[in-house]
């Protein structure tokens, strides 16, 4: 794709992402979805007037793995309160881990055996599908819980989970990936070594690098001297760890934006240039926030992009048990979990909590990323692409319109 072609596309998507907004407003409709169908109709109104864009299935593998990615784990990371976090770690590890495993293997197995096409559709396939199925993004839900009141340890347990179970998933989804693609002859035990280290050298990563940032953030008292700082560590430990040392980017971007996040914002209240550097921090959030934002509507509109209407007519099967799987995957997922973590002495989470964990687990973001990143070498790529697609656009219809009325219904919501 020439670099003329990329800067036409980008600016065509900015546009679309800008002005769509108030028209979604307007049309009382996610603003996500429209983008979707922004992007789709666009599509086709290209190739039907016989212009080549250049765009093939695997023209954004690396685009939004190495720059998409960073920035919305980061984000997340960096806008989290750390001390929030850790009163509830406990539930939140254990959904992210057990919750993350459990709901792979059961979307994996209700996948492999609804379909039944083991040539087709192998259990090596069966199973990514599960595990970019087992990413949440709960971003719409969580905005919907602070409007309406919802307890703020809701909130927190959502955005947590999500945090570490996208973390979870990418890394399995990698040592997945490997095995499918031919790459490795691994057995069980030889696969939760290779994930353990993968997973735990990049939390290491990120913790030193992310101290090593908030050090040198200490130092500095311009807003564009740590916007480019926050930027640089971002993609900077997500580039070490995966390109240089071989393990989870994504883990090190979460561990450095949780210490950048919360550390600097500490030492900043404590610093002697107290009227101006903690409006530096806000400004930084507000940085992040806007670029989250564009990550997010420019990942919505290449999925639009990718979408072909032979999905939903050859497709659709695999969709509607696509749908199926991850509602049973995650209503028996979230009560075994947490049972665990409270095994443990966690927090005790209500029936009524764990209903609008298991309706707000929805999929979005990160299950994109990891479908627009599968080569098109692997057994069955355009099928788990469909139910990746079906999956968010369920989300998107049916998911995150009825969380208002699900949260009048559990009695959650203080604002009436």
């Amino acid at each position: 794709m020439a670099i003329e072609q990329m800067i036409i596309a980008l600016i065509m998507l900015l546009a679309a992402s800008l002005f769509s907004e108030p028209v979604a407003q307007w049309l009382r409709l996610p603003h996500t979805l429209l983008l979707v169908f922004i992007g789709f109709i666009g599509s086709e109104l290209v190739l039907l007037a016989g212009y080549d864009t250049g765009l093939r299935a695997d023209t954004f593998q690396h685009l939004v793995v190495f720059v998409f990615l960073p920035i919305l784990i980061f984000e997340a990371a960096f806008a989290i309160n750390a001390q929030a976090l850790i009163r509830l770690l406990l539930p939140i590890m254990s959904l992210a881990i057990i919750g993350v495993l459990l709901t792979t293997a059961v979307i994996g197995a209700a996948l492999y055996y609804a379909i039944g096409h083991p040539q087709g559709f192998p259990w090596s396939s069966a199973l990514l599908a599960g595990v970019l199925l087992a990413a949440t993004d709960p971003v719409a839900v969580v905005t919907q819980l602070k409007s309406l009141g919802a307890p703020e340890r809701l909130a927190i347990m959502l955005e947590g989970e999500s945090l570490f179970n996208d973390a979870t998933a990418i890394v399995l989804f990698s040592v997945l990936l490997l095995i499918a693609s031919g790459g490795s002859q691994m057995n069980a035990s030889d696969a939760l070594l290779e994930f353990l280290r993968v997973f735990l050298g990049g939390a290491a990563i990120g913790a030193v690098i992310g101290l090593v940032g908030v050090w040198i953030m200490h130092k500095l008292v311009s807003f564009p001297q740590r916007a480019q700082l926050t930027l640089l560590l971002a993609y900077g430990s997500f580039s070490a760890a995966e390109m240089w040392l071989h393990v989870s980017g994504v883990m090190a971007v979460l561990i450095c934006g949780l210490l950048v996040g919360n550390l600097s914002q500490r030492q900043t209240e404590g610093a002697s240039f107290r009227t101006q550097q903690p409006s530096l921090h806000e400004r930084l959030h507000q940085l992040w926030g806007l670029l989250g934002y564009l990550a997010n509507g420019l990942l919505f509109l290449l999925m639009g992009i990718t979408i072909t209407l032979n999905m939903f007519t050859e497709r659709y099967l695999a969709m509607m048990i696509g749908i199926f799987a991850i509602l049973l995957a995650r209503g028996l997922s979230i009560p075994f979990s947490l049972a665990i973590a409270r095994l443990i002495r966690g927090p005790k989470i209500t029936l009524q909590e764990q209903r609008i964990m298991h309706w707000g687990g929805l999929r979005g973001a990160i299950t994109l990323v990891l479908a627009l990143s599968l080569p098109t070498s692997i057994e069955g790529w355009w099928t788990i692409q469909s139910i990746a697609y079906g999956v968010v656009i369920f989300t998107l219809l049916v998911q995150a319109p009825s969380m208002p009325w699900l949260l009048r219904k559990s009695g959650l919501n203080r604002k009436k």
